[in-house]
């Protein structure tokens, strides 16, 4: 099996998109696929105005953008008893759906708390397998 192996040029192109626009967080109760339902019909709660800082280095290879930790996200609906499984980064700016992945821990939310959200990294891999 052979690799292609990408510049951190090409690898910060897409992350800088993400690190340059993505400025709201839905956790969702389904994979959203448009920007109207990640922040509408899908969203269980928000955080808005997020800062996300330039790609760096990834290990083992590749580049990555942290989506920042934070404490004071906003509960929209409760979930009980379920518990939302997506998020998804969108740009309020352009009403852009941006990416979206699965929730490491899901948890039932309730619009009493605050939602608290740990920070994860977005990889680009600079080496992806060709079979």
């Amino acid at each position: 099996m052979s690799e292609n192996h990408f510049s951190d040029a090409v690898l910060d192109g897409g992350l800088n998109a993400l690190a340059g626009s993505g400025r709201r967080l839905d956790i969702c109760q389904t994979r959203p696929t448009t920007y109207a339902a990640a922040t509408g019909s899908a969203s269980r709660a928000n955080k808005t105005g997020l800062t996300i800082a330039a790609p760096s280095a990834a290990s083992p290879n590749g580049r990555k953008v942290t989506i920042p930790a934070f404490e004071d996200g906003t509960i929209t609906t409760d979930t009980a008893p379920d518990e939302p499984a997506f998020w998804a980064l969108t740009d309020p700016g352009s009403s852009t759906l941006l990416m979206t992945g699965p929730v490491a821990a899901p948890q039932v939310l309730y619009t009493a708390n605050p939602w608290r959200w740990t920070a994860l990294d977005v990889v680009a891999p600079g080496v992806v397998a060709v079979p």
